[in-house]
């Protein structure tokens, strides 16, 4: 976790938990929703938006996937792994 990374309310990080097994299961479709739900409570979280971004990297959605590494970017102001996705996206898409 970052430093700039804001404290998940409990809401958001029990989401976030669901969201990453559902990730980690292959679930990817539930996996976004569930990562957009802990967003739509914490919209302030890079994590949240790193994680919906390789969520839908994974769905191979890389519109959609360079603006939550975007958002995660312009969140924490120095989430360099972030940029670093950005940058790969250039690449693929």
């Amino acid at each position: 976790m970052s430093s700039n990374e804001p404290t998940l309310s409990p809401r958001a990080a029990e989401l976030k938990a669901e969201a990453n097994n559902f990730f980690k299961s292959g679930a990817f479709d539930k996996a976004f929703d569930v990562f957009t739900a802990a967003i739509s409570e914490e919209n302030q979280s890079p994590a949240l938006y790193s994680n919906q971004s390789a969520t839908a990297m994974k769905m191979k959605d890389f519109d959609q996937a360079l603006k939550d590494a975007e958002k995660a970017v312009k969140v924490s102001g120095t989430f360099s792994a972030l940029m670093i996705r950005c940058m790969s996206m250039l690449y693929i898409a």
